[in-house]
């Protein structure tokens, strides 16, 4: 019996638009062989690489049995593993294939009509898929292997629709009126696919990033989240000494520097406190993981601050906030975490070694403009690094996605090709051109079309002029003057489009494409770019299917630097007189001189090599170049040397290495790494 269980991933240039090593379908395959007991021979192969698979596929007899095939079902896969799947059950129609994942939907109906216009799935797996999984494949081999959908079915969480269109179940319900998903425990019950060796192949290719969870479950009911429905509620862990005795594994056989944690929550509880003891040790011993990319907890700031400290600013602290207006807070029951507290960890944490940054999203039920630029202004205050703004997603799985909720709220959505997840496969010699999109909100009974593109406008501003301090030392003149940063945020917002230059010209086609972006139906997208050479074309070339705002931003901050330094300059002279503050003809000139310190800064960043040496006589950049212990007000001139320091060289190397130096890998880099960290050390030259 031969089991193939693929977490597929799109692949362009040699790179993954999922970047992560397949630890999920590690766990199944763990549990798997370490329960099975059939006197049956088996194989359980991993793929995450499409071109894996197909080689597999091609490779294998036209008689070859018994066959099972898994698919995870992801928002950023779902047409990609479809489209494998449906033919394998051309070429094998007597194989198994079974789905699961969270892309799948809560209510009943919708399940059935889901699985309905996907006849090549044989059942699919709602939850936790260890269990269940494992229970399918021994009655596919009680049966003689057979696929008989109505005993599959009688499995808890498995859902097989039935030759008359009926959805086949035996699945309770949880609290909240949906199902009642598969869930483990006893997460220690599953042998690490670590520590097996089942992931090695992904550790030692090098291109993908290692993934651990150290829980699962979230006692948040957030309506926009997968994770937010009662069936999740509950968390389970993992014992942190497992935890460390896979973290050293993977630094002994992994040549990259990230490490990722999947948990929804981390640094809340107790057992992450103990594990991030365990990073500070091998990060001392090893120098890995130099950066932890993970979710910190909703609550608990104490606790989560004190993790950030021991890792000494190797993982970012978030805010997922989402919104900062209590009557929208209710309505997506979000009611049951402190934004006081998230606001308050900023303003703790702010100039420490620990990098922040706010989440927020655009579009919630009952959101606007106002509400909305409030939200992400009160965040900049606060002094996030960086603030994520994310437009609003419908999740199959999410209490917001089901019909009711839609229905409650007004919403009016559109749909757009997905960031990254597009590609051609060939399988035989048949071509799959595929690309995987998502639904949005772009508009309901509280914010009409025309707020949601001055938002995306406002969003950009915030991304270019403020995140990742990008412009820190002209924020730290501001507040010298006792200005806010919000205010001058929402000043270039309000003028950005007035100015002459590149940087208009970038934000003009911003707006240009956040409406060409969208469409009324995803099938069109999908035929589109199934069919249309020029429309493929056109997605591979980075002009459709990418973060358009992460995007933009990067080629500002890669192409356009200069550009930005200038035009900021310029905005900030007019903003300054419209406060009614005097810019004297030294003010002025000091401006200018900060413009070019940030310049220096930051341009180039991928010549990790490139240095310069310059002068200036700006009291405000000596105190900002300076050791504490020689601050002065001096402002007689002085040579500032601007290098890469050896660790940030390394890690800048590493990150272009996995996502590439194009506009699409650049934005990936912005959503994933710590970009305030990309920038030179200054070190002022005494004479």
């Amino acid at each position: 019996m031969k089991i193939i269980l693929c977490d597929l991933s799109h692949k362009r240039d040699g790179r993954f638009s999922s970047e992560y090593i397949p630890y999920p379908i590690g766990c199944i395959k763990s549990y798997f062989c370490a329960n099975f007991e059939a006197d049956i021979d088996f194989s359980v192969e991993l793929i995450k690489d499409p071109e894996e698979l197909s080689s597999q596929i091609e490779q294998l007899s036209k008689d070859a049995q018994p066959l099972i095939f898994g698919f995870s079902c992801y928002m950023w896969n779902h047409n990609l593993s479809m489209s494998y799947a449906s033919a394998i059950k051309k070429l094998f129609p007597d194989s198994l294939i079974v789905f699961g994942g969270p892309d799948f939907p809560l209510e009943i109906e919708e399940k059935r009509l889901w699985l309905q216009e996907r006849p090549c799935i044989d059942l699919f797996i709602e939850g936790e898929g260890e269990k269940p999984f494992l229970s399918a494949v021994e009655v596919f081999c009680a049966s003689g292997f057979k696929v008989l959908k109505e005993d599959l079915a009688r499995i808890p969480s498995i859902f097989s629709i039935l030759d008359d269109n009926t959805l086949a179940h035996s699945s309770d319900l949880a609290k909240d009126g949906f199902i009642k998903s598969a869930r483990i425990e006893n997460l220690d019950a599953t042998p690490s696919p670590y520590l097996m060796g089942y992931l090695d192949k992904f550790l030692i290719e090098g291109n993908l990033v290692p993934l651990m969870e150290s829980n699962r479950g979230c006692p948040f009911t957030c309506t926009f989240c997968v994770d937010g429905n009662a069936a999740r509620s509950k968390v389970f862990k993992v014992h942190p000494n497992r935890l460390g005795e896979e973290l050293y594994y993977i630094a002994a056989r992994y040549k990259g520097s990230t490490l990722a944690l999947a948990d929804t929550n981390f640094g809340m509880y107790r057992e992450d406190f103990e594990f991030c003891k365990m990073l500070a040790a091998c990060r001392k011993e090893t120098g890995y993981p130099q950066y932890i990319n993970t979710s910190t907890g909703k609550n608990q700031k104490e606790r989560i601050i004190a993790c950030a400290e021991l890792v000494e600013g190797a993982m970012r602290v978030a805010a997922s906030v989402q919104t900062l207006d209590p009557i929208i807070l209710k309505n997506i029951k979000r009611s049951n975490i402190s934004s006081d507290q998230l606001v308050a960890m900023s303003e703790r944490l702010s100039g420490g070694i620990s990098n922040t940054y706010a989440e927020l999203i655009l579009g919630l039920p009952g959101d606007s403009e106002a509400t909305h630029i409030s939200s992400v202004s009160d965040c900049v205050d606060a002094g996030y690094n960086q603030i994520r703004m994310h437009t609003l997603t419908l999740l199959n799985g999410s209490v917001m996605g089901t019909i009711e909720d839609r229905e409650r709220w007004g919403f009016q959505t559109k749909h757009r090709g997905l960031q990254r997840c597009f590609g051609t496969y060939k399988l035989f010699n048949n071509t799959m051109n595929v690309i995987e999109t998502e639904e949005v909100v772009v508009s309901q009974r509280s914010m009409p079309f025309s707020d949601y593109l001055n938002c995306r406008l406002y969003n950009l501003t915030i991304a270019v002029f403020y995140n990742e301090e990008v412009l820190r030392e002209l924020i730290v003149f501001l507040k010298g003057k006792n200005l806010k940063p919000s205010d001058w945020l929402n000043f270039v917002w309000k003028n950005i489009l007035k100015t002459s230059g590149p940087i208009k010209d970038i934000f003009c086609r911003f707006l240009e494409l956040t409406e060409r972006e969208l469409y009324s139906d995803p099938s069109d997208i999908v035929t589109k770019f199934s069919v249309d050479d020029s429309f493929r074309g056109d997605v591979f070339q980075g002009k459709v299917g990418y973060n358009l705002l992460l995007d933009t931003q990067g080629e500002i901050l890669i192409s356009h630097f200069d550009d930005l330094i200038d035009v900021t300059c310029i905005l900030l002279q007019d903003f300054l007189k419209e406060v009614g503050s005097k810019v004297s003809p030294n003010e002025i000139a000091e401006i200018n001189q900060i413009g070019r310190f940030i310049s220096l800064k930051r341009r180039n960043i991928f010549n990790v090599s490139e240095e310069y040496v310059e002068e200036f006589n700006s009291a405000l950049l000596y105190r900002i170049s300076s050791a504490p212990s020689k601050v002065d007000e001096r402002s007689t001139p002085f040579l500032v040397r601007f290098y890469f320091q050896e660790r940030i060289a390394e890690f800048i190397s590493d990150q272009a290495r996995i996502y590439g130096t194009t506009k699409e890998g650049i934005g990936k880099i912005i959503a994933r790494s710590p970009i305030k960290d990309f920038q030179r050390q200054v070190e002022v030259i005494e004479g």
